[in-house]
């Protein structure tokens, strides 16, 4: 949201999170971080979407990183490419609150990650009065060189 513009004019408000859900022009932009490191073998990193709505939503992994596509209010930042696909990492989450994360270390989630990879990651999450009245937004897209 801070570099392309978002779905219907519901840009953030020029951080680097996703799209806002709830306004035009707001802060309700979801952000992903992660917390632990990113060495493959610690098995101690996991991924965290914070200020996004309290319903259901899915992390995703992929090779790549995406600027252009939408998804649902949102923007679609991560894809597959050169015969490795874009993957959900299961099991979807429902959040309690505004925060959302995964049971275990995202090494045990990601198959396509390994040490001395690049991946890209995002979570997709429902927003039924979302602005845009897709149903859906998109956090910003968070990328893990691994080592």
């Amino acid at each position: 949201g801070a570099y392309t513009l978002c779905t219907c004019g519901n840009n953030n408000d020029g951080s680097m999170s996703g799209c806002d859900w709830q306004t035009f022009g707001g802060t309700a932009g979801g952000a992903l971080t992660a917390t632990g490191s990113n060495v493959w073998l610690n098995n101690d990193t996991f991924l965290v979407a914070s200020n996004i709505n309290a319903n259901f939503g899915i992390f995703f992994a992929a090779p790549n990183a995406l600027q252009t596509l939408t998804l649902g209010d949102g923007l679609r930042c991560v894809g597959g490419g050169g015969g490795i696909p874009l993957v959900r990492l299961i099991p979807p989450t429902n959040p309690g609150g505004s925060t959302a994360t995964h049971a275990v270390p995202l090494s045990n989630l990601d198959p396509g990650a390994a040490g001395g990879l690049t991946r890209h990651y995002q979570y997709w999450f429902r927003t039924p009065a979302g602005p845009c009245t897709t149903g859906s937004n998109t956090t910003n897209g968070y990328t893990i060189t691994w080592m």
